[in-house]
């Protein structure tokens, strides 16, 4: 078995050979409200409100007006002998919501009307990653001892089915490492996303899991740069902070929105510590289209973000902001 080190501290890197473009005028501040906690993420929006989740409490939903002027919290009801929780996620998908962990495994669903879960089916598998394509239709990325390597599946509820594709990532070096990344869905393009966290390259994927496209991110780190050491016998960590290329990643409709760590040849040292950066690709061909800057709130870094339409929703901390997105250079740019 492995027991892995998920959380290590970032390396600290030098300037990478790639340029940004930052267009002026992008964003502007409508609102801000606090949370109770520091362990919410989004989840999507809910009609008019924005629905966060929070990762300490996963049945405790709480739901803001598109102004952040109010909020409501909702509880999830869970069905009995539900296991004890270890890393479970809420998902969207309305009317229908997923609560999913991994780890124990299990996969509960329901309806936002009432916000009761049941079970999706009564034997998932255990996976890391999971992302919802539709209420009967849950994708999942697991590990594969035999394979070496990570493995998609097809998780559905007509058949209490599981089915594994082992064969969809290229096998590398320490790849229980190297093979990490964040797995979204484009409800538009009817496209599985995967996004690497090590290296530079987008994985897309059809519902049958068969690879159909990829493209790479700005940064030139093809090769993760990571070092691995055995702490014992099948258990592997982290022997440096290895290089992260893409944090966070979003997909918004034919947009993919990624949060980099990684510094640009033409960003400012002093002024590149008091922003985020998120870079804009357009999935229809993979082209980049430009970035955008999210300044720390009250010294903290943004964690977490949004996008409904035009407005861009942040989770600073314990501390929610609304933005006023310029999204004009990204409808200019829809392909016809």
């Amino acid at each position: 078995m492995f027991l892995l080190s998920f959380f290590a501290e970032q390396q600290p890197q030098s300037k990478s050979n790639f340029t940004r473009l930052f267009p002026p005028g992008l964003l502007r501040q409508e609102a801000v409200n606090v949370l109770p906690s520091s362990y919410f993420y989004f989840v999507g929006m809910l009609n008019s409100e924005i629905v966060a989740a929070n990762t300490a409490a996963p049945t405790r939903i709480l739901l803001f007006d598109n102004k952040l002027a109010s909020s409501r919290m909702v509880i999830v009801s869970l069905p009995e002998e539900t296991p004890r929780f270890s890393l479970a996620k809420i998902h969207l998908d309305s009317p229908s919501f997923f609560m999913t962990d991994g780890i124990i495994p299990f996969i509960l669903t329901g309806e936002v009307s009432d916000w009761v879960a049941r079970r999706f089916i009564d034997q998932p598998p255990y996976f890391l990653e999971s992302t919802i394509v539709d209420k009967d239709f849950v994708a999942v990325r697991s590990w594969n001892s035999t394979v070496n390597n990570s493995i998609f599946g097809k998780v559905t509820q007509e058949t209490e089915n599981v089915k594994f594709k082992l064969d969809v990532l290229p096998t590398r070096k320490n790849a229980i490492f190297t093979s990490q990344g964040q797995l979204a869905y484009s409800e538009e393009l009817n496209k599985l996303i995967y996004v690497y966290t090590y290296s530079n390259q987008v994985v897309q994927l059809d519902t049958a899991l068969n690879v159909i496209g990829q493209f790479k991110t700005l940064d030139s780190i093809s090769v993760p740069q990571v070092k691995i050491e055995e702490t014992r016998p099948g258990s592997f960590t982290h022997s440096a902070p290895p290089v992260v290329v893409n944090q966070i990643s979003k997909v918004f409709g034919h947009w993919l929105f990624i949060c980099s760590p990684r510094q640009s040849i033409n960003e400012i040292d002093e002024e590149f510590k008091k922003y985020s950066a998120i870079d804009i690709y357009d999935l229809r061909d993979g082209s980049y289209q430009f970035s955008i800057k999210l300044f720390h709130h009250a010294t903290f870094r943004m964690h977490d973000f949004y996008l409904n339409g035009s407005d861009l929703f942040v989770i600073y901390h314990n501390y929610i902001l609304k933005y006023r997105m310029n999204t004009e250079l990204l409808t200019g740019n829809n392909h016809q």
